[in-house]
């Protein structure tokens, strides 16, 4: 009788702990996450997120499909082809391939007069959905894509790692980066946007004595009304597409870390300016849930590629004012692209894994 009522009270203890410990948990945690593969329960310290690339999994990514060009004047088909996305040895390859081979008669006419219309098209924007080709205004030349969470995984907060390796070639801009599942404080930038790494794949673009070109990649947080931002960068001399870098995020409510490997960290604290006066956090517009997304694009008219600079080995070969169409063909023309063509693996944006844990 004495024993029972021992082991009574001990399971009695037990529970009460594990009571105590799940309510700690609740309290303490600040990450919030969403979507249809996201942890329904989870403490501070948990990892949420873990994403390692055995194999492409399209529950959790969901493509663009389109020919709009990003909003930024850029010259690739967004496609959810394998050719394009695909997993090899527990890495995610983002590959860049020629779009006239993918047109009926597979030859580089096909750019010129062509009528493309895309199925299952996910932005018909600037002629996102169907685009006539024309000599001087060829069609997009390069076929890429983007992959995001925006239905399968969002969250607010947390501690974000994930290892990758940029491309090389000319005029390449890959990306990972975070959008907010809902523009509570306006269209874009006005809702945030926070690049955890972008770069770009030509060898050397120097702008007077700043060095632009794949020795560089930026970490920037997008905000505000009149679009402003607060960027910090980290330049490797050997060029960061040569191996694996780690890319640091913590993302908490007082402010927003960003590390590369073991370079110099930048704080980000608010407030940051804009029509914040909905929230009460100082972290606005960073105060709500994003999701992920990866891509790589190629040229743009928008800027990020400047005229204003010399770039080698291959010198721009458009102007930002030609426009997007008039851009993309004096690219095609100039047949720069080749080395993209043939060094696939070194034009691809590499990942290796990406991980969250909850704050």
């Amino acid at each position: 009788m004495e024993r029972r009522t021992i082991n009574f009270s001990i399971n009695l203890i037990l529970i009460f702990i594990l009571f105590l410990s799940e309510i700690h948990c609740v309290c303490k945690k600040v990450t919030t996450a969403s979507g249809s593969l996201a942890s329904k329960k989870f403490c501070s310290g948990d990892l949420i997120f873990e994403e390692n690339f055995n194999k492409f999994n399209k529950k959790l990514w969901n493509h663009e499909i389109s020919l709009y060009g990003g909003y930024n004047g850029e010259f690739q088909w967004y496609t959810n082809d394998r050719a394009n996305a695909y997993t090899k040895e527990g890495k995610l390859f983002i590959t860049p391939t020629l779009s006239y081979k993918y047109l009926p008669c597979k030859c580089y006419k096909a750019l010129t007069s062509y009528t493309l219309n895309l199925s299952n098209c996910t932005n018909a924007d600037h002629e996102g959905c169907s685009m006539t080709g024309r000599p001087n205004e060829i069609i997009n030349p390069i076929r890429s894509a983007r992959i995001k969470t925006d239905k399968s995984f969002r969250f607010k907060y947390g501690k974000i790692r994930i290892k990758a390796k940029t491309p090389r070639g000319p005029f390449l801009w890959p990306a990972i980066w975070m959008m907010p599942s809902n523009s509570v404080y306006g269209g874009w930038p006005n809702s945030g946007e926070i690049d955890i790494m972008e770069s770009r794949g030509t060898d050397q673009i120097l702008r007077g004595t700043e060095e632009l070109g794949n020795r560089r990649v930026m970490q920037t947080l997008h905000f505000g009304k009149y679009h402003q931002f607060t960027e910090t960068h980290n330049t490797n001399e050997e060029g960061f597409h040569k191996q694996f870098h780690l890319y640091k995020v913590d993302w908490k409510p007082e402010y927003i870390k960003f590390q590369v490997d073991n370079y110099p960290v930048h704080i980000f604290h608010g407030p940051f300016q804009g029509n914040y006066t909905k929230s009460i956090n100082n972290i606005a517009p960073f105060d709500k849930q994003f999701y992920f997304i990866i891509n790589l694009a190629i040229g743009g008219t928008n800027g990020y590629m400047p005229d204003d600079a010399n770039y080698a080995p291959e010198s721009k070969p458009y102007a930002n004012s030609d426009g997007r169409r008039v851009g993309q063909t004096k690219y095609w023309n100039s047949k720069i692209w080749k080395g993209i063509e043939n060094n696939p693996d070194e034009s691809s944006l590499q990942v290796d894994y990406i991980k969250v844990w909850a704050f």
